[in-house]
């Protein structure tokens, strides 16, 4: 599993609804589910979980793609900010 970072909340939610209207051939409704892939997110930043090659993303897109361990890197800080509240 890779994934793909994004500096807004929002913006792996938003970017795996485009892939989905760009590849499945619809764009879903506000309210559905459809997303080509999951995503996490905080208040400031969210991510993509990419589970396959990541054809559909872009160049850069691919070439950012981070690892499990620095993934698992920003669950832990986010946990211990959330404990720290």
């Amino acid at each position: 599993m890779k994934y793909l970072r994004f500096d807004t909340s929002t913006g792996a939610e938003e970017r795996s609804r485009e892939l989905w209207a760009q590849n499945i051939g619809s764009d879903p409704e506000p309210d559905a589910t459809s997303h080509l892939y999951l995503h996490a997110k905080n208040e400031s930043e969210s991510f993509l979980y990419v589970s396959d090659d990541g054809d559909l993303l872009t160049e850069g897109e691919r070439s950012s793609l981070i690892d499990e361990d620095e993934f698992n890197e920003w669950v832990e800080q986010n946990e211990e900010a959330a404990e720290g509240s």
